[in-house]
């Protein structure tokens, strides 16, 4: 068992953290469906700048009335996993005005917009989730772990770097013979893989003063990883077992797999998640 170390991103750093992208986000979102109305409506370039960076504000002031209720609402997006499509069904608009530009429904200058927003949007999104699932493990957890144990999460494989080279390659292919849509897709994948890996671990900014941890608590687990923490409540576990070199947690179509060798210490681990989830260790009343 590792000593334990304390996250540097506290409650409230996630909380402000996910209020200053959701002030973003609705104000992206009002920008862009105004930006690609003035195209529609072929104004000129200052009106049409004019009345985004309006629009932008405008959204923003709302973002911020939203972002008043930033602690309950994360809490709610990040309490179950399929709520976080709540933070990107706003994509779904601008997506099919994208497909729309492949057989000339509109132009493509209005697809290319649509297209740079939905992969905004979506990041974005992506975003406000993880933070949502990182705020709501830190409403859970306020009394310090039964256990810590370090562990290491998947680094990237050579695959993952010629895959993501790969997209990037494709986006500067495209671009350079004009075909800006079928760039823009490859970008939009390529950032999405980067956004994938930064939230699992596998790709990290420089050093991070988060260590990759597993913590034990009384009403459940936290997976520490870099950038990101969330937390699984025993009452989503069916079984606890050690498989072919894996420890895993079986929690429906959301299990946790973490690899033997990546733990510090799995056998102390094994034994506390057993004993907690049985019910033989101290229980608490979940917050």
């Amino acid at each position: 068992m590792s000593e334990l170390t304390t996250p540097s991103s506290d409650s409230k750093t996630v909380e402000s953290a996910f209020r200053y992208v959701l002030v973003v986000y609705v104000g992206f979102l009002f920008a862009a469906v105004t930006a690609i109305g003035a195209v529609v409506a072929d104004v000129t370039t200052t009106e049409s700048l004019v009345t985004t960076t309006a629009a932008f504000a405008v959204g923003a002031v709302v973002g911020v009335a939203l972002s008043r209720k930033g602690t309950s609402l994360a809490n709610w997006l990040g309490e179950k996993r399929r709520r976080w499509l709540v933070s990107i069904l706003s994509v779904a608009p601008f997506v099919v005005v994208a497909v729309a530009a492949i057989p000339g429904f509109v132009t493509e200058y209005v697809g290319l917009l649509a297209l740079l927003t939905t992969i905004g949007l979506f990041l974005a999104g992506y975003v406000l989730s993880w933070l949502s699932h990182t705020q709501y493990t830190a409403s859970r957890v306020a009394d310090r772990p039964i256990l810590t144990c370090r562990w290491e999460p998947p680094k990237p494989s050579l695959l993952d770097r010629v895959v993501l080279a790969g997209w990037l390659v494709l986006a500067t292919a495209n671009a350079a013979v004009g075909d800006w849509l079928s760039a823009v897709v490859w970008l939009g994948i390529g950032l999405g893989w980067l956004a994938s890996g930064l939230t699992e671990g596998r790709f990290r900014l420089g050093e991070t003063r988060d260590t990759p941890e597993i913590r034990v608590y009384e009403n459940g687990l936290v997976k520490q990883r870099p950038y990101v923490r969330s937390f699984v409540p025993w009452s989503d576990v069916d079984h606890v077992r050690l498989r072919e070199g894996e420890l895993v947690l079986d929690r429906g179509l959301f299990d946790v797999r973490l690899e033997r060798d990546a733990l510090e210490t799995p056998e102390q681990l094994l034994t506390a998640i057993e004993r907690q989830h049985s019910g033989d260790g101290p229980r608490s009343t979940p917050a």
